[in-house]
């Protein structure tokens, strides 16, 4: 692995650009990279410390700092193998991280509804073409954590070589069960939603599950807390029964982890997700999920339903079911702990097809 310091003038021009995108794209399709910039610092820097007898190159995560075809100048030199890691749906598309059940990917991003005008529509459309013929020269193959987002790859108009299923790779030291002493009336909370801003993350939808939870409790002699990062931002998740626990960001795993072990319920709503890690992360602590239909949750918990309970995006009211009926209700059948681990345990020869495909490029 490589890593690479932006140049101070770099971070500048990126931070320009950001401000000024909002004029080309609609907010929630509003991701900077779907304009072509081409530093050729970035590249002379590659080429510097990428060597030539290189056998295999994987691409991660690589938004605002190259694009696609600009592997295809180090590609001149360097006869390797190309594979690329699907984090989000960028390589994918025109630009957008998550398509939001935009279809257009699958006809080469053409008249992009994200874009407000005829020269964005049309930049969109470049550069998902740029990508399409760079993936194409390159034969690149990629791979995927989740199924869900292998089929949105094999779905793409772009033309990938070969698509390969690679789980999520989680730390089964870290992420696992912790026997905790619960207070029978006091629940707690965790949601996935760090941002109250981030339209993705579904908050809105949040928020009206909660107030309906609130509702629920009146009768009863129940309370709940939630784990929040930010009390001020999330102040109106505060009701009379439901109050909120502050806790400092989790910068490293084992924080994280703890934050899963203290809690009763972990809560996702995204609209639009590629993983999210969280709810496996949550099932591997031993808690129980309860997730909006989208990335990793359909294959989680549609044949699974003792690990939560899978809801429709934006569906307040079974979100606030489902946090009752598994928080307080003594006939939930709901019981993830060592049972996720048997199914990853499963999951994971899925990772001899990566390996298989590597082993084939480097010695065959």
């Amino acid at each position: 692995m490589i890593g690479y310091k932006e140049p101070l003038f770099l971070k500048m021009f990126n931070r320009i650009v950001n401000k000024i995108t909002p004029f080309f794209l609609i907010k929630e399709y509003l991701f900077y990279d779907v304009f072509h910039k081409k530093h050729k610092s970035r590249i002379k820097w590659l080429n510097k410390h990428i060597s030539s007898d290189t056998d295999v190159i994987i691409v991660g995560w690589i938004s605002t700092f190259i694009e696609l075809t600009d592997l295809l100048e180090i590609q001149k030199r360097v006869n390797a193998s190309v594979y690329i890691h699907l984090v989000d749906m960028s390589l994918l598309t025109g630009g957008c991280h998550y398509s939001y059940g935009c279809d257009g990917y699958t006809k080469e991003c053409l008249l992009c509804p994200g874009a407000v005008n005829t020269v964005s529509q049309r930049e969109v459309r470049n550069r998902f073409i740029r990508d399409s013929h760079a993936i194409d020269v390159l034969n690149a193959k990629v791979f995927a954590p989740i199924e869900f987002v292998l089929n949105q790859a094999k779905k793409s108009s772009k033309p990938f070589s070969g698509y390969i299923r690679n789980d999520l790779s989680i730390d089964h030291d870290i992420f696992r069960y912790k026997d905790k002493k619960s207070i029978l009336t006091e629940k707690i909370i965790f949601i996935g939603a760090y941002n109250t801003c981030d339209y993705r993350k579904g908050y809105l939808t949040l928020s009206n599950a909660i107030s309906l939870l609130s509702q629920k409790l009146i009768s009863t002699n129940y309370t709940v807390k939630i784990l929040v990062p930010n009390i001020e931002q999330f102040s109106n998740l505060v009701h009379s029964n439901i109050t909120l626990k502050p806790y400092d960001f989790a910068n490293n795993d084992k924080s994280l982890a703890a934050l899963y072990q203290m809690s009763d319920v972990f809560v996702n709503t995204s609209i639009d997700d590629t993983g999210p890690a969280m709810p496996i992360e949550a099932l591997m602590c031993g808690i129980p999920v309860i997730c909006t239909n989208t990335g990793v949750a359909e294959e989680l918990l549609g044949n699974h339903p003792e690990f939560g309970r899978l809801v429709e995006v934006y569906d307040s009211e079974h979100i606030a079911e489902a946090l009752f009926e598994i928080l307080f209700s003594c006939d939930s059948k709901i019981s993830p702990s060592y049972r996720i681990e048997e199914l990853f345990k499963k999951k994971n020869k899925n990772n001899l097809t990566l390996a298989e495909s590597l082993r084939q490029d480097l010695y065959e």
